[in-house]
């Protein structure tokens, strides 16, 4: 999670982020 990879990566972990909540919160 350094964010070595570019903006790419982190915007990429935040939508998987976003998407575990969602069904979580089901």
């Amino acid at each position: 999670m350094d964010g070595t990879d570019g903006i790419g990566s982190g915007k990429r972990v935040d939508q998987l982020l976003e998407q575990v909540f969602r069904v979580l919160s089901r």
